[in-house]
């Protein structure tokens, strides 16, 4: 196990506000702590320069949790790894809200989540503000206080996902047509469950999506003959 507060021989420590990503490789540089990262774009962070990047308990933080996966999959070399650590939610503070659906994070795909983020906002007042305070609110504070934090964001931080394992493992069947990575283990952690994705080559991934078309296609023609 890495200990981010030493220095480590033969590699970088990036760390930053929601995301720790290892460069390898490096001769013995001084740890670098705390520098800001764009947890959402990996901005600056060059593509195809890492071993493996780790998110935990990020994602469900951002807006465009596909496009989370996207920027650290760009970032990662050829075979790199990324361990993302989610909530389960059931175990957590969002076990009373709605969770996010696929067709949901699709949308955040193609617009960055700005159309969803006042709901976000809203189920956090409405579902996990009474179980971390006590305090429920009047439906028209409710909506007050959501349009007001979306108009502001990213001024307050909420969560604006919640997903059990098999949810968010729906999340990532829905991804790999979209972003090259393969799904290679997965584990449930007490309140956390952990997905561990591979990097793969474009020519995978069209392989993949040409395969799922065929076995689709099959899969409605026997449908309609049945």
């Amino acid at each position: 196990m890495l200990d981010p507060s030493r220095s480590q021989p033969g590699l970088t420590l990036i760390t930053g506000t929601r995301v720790i990503a290892l460069r390898s490789r490096v001769i013995s540089r001084p740890t670098q702590s705390g520098e800001p990262i764009d947890a959402q774009t990996l901005a600056g962070i060059a593509d195809a320069s890492l071993d493996f990047v780790i998110s935990a308990h990020v994602i469900e933080h951002l807006r465009d949790p596909i496009g989370a996966i996207v920027s650290a999959i760009r970032v990662l070399k050829p075979g790199g790894i990324h361990l993302l650590v989610v909530p389960e939610m059931r175990r957590t503070f969002d076990r009373d809200r709605p969770e996010t659906s696929v067709a949901h994070v699709l949308a955040d795909f193609r617009d960055g989540g700005i159309g969803t983020c006042r709901d976000g906002y809203e189920e956090h007042l409405r579902y996990v503000h009474p179980i971390l305070t006590g305090q429920r609110y009047s439906e028209a504070e409710i909506q007050r206080q959501a349009t007001e934090a979306a108009r502001l964001w990213p001024k307050y931080g909420a969560h604006f996902h919640a997903w059990t394992g098999a949810g968010f493992e729906a999340l990532l069947d829905a991804a790999s047509d979209l972003v090259p990575f393969r799904l290679i283990e997965t584990a449930s952690v007490a309140n956390e469950n952990l997905f561990v994705l591979r990097k793969i080559s474009a020519i995978e991934l069209r392989i993949r999506r040409t395969w799922r078309r065929i076995t689709t296609a099959w899969h409605n023609g026997w449908k309609k003959m049945g």
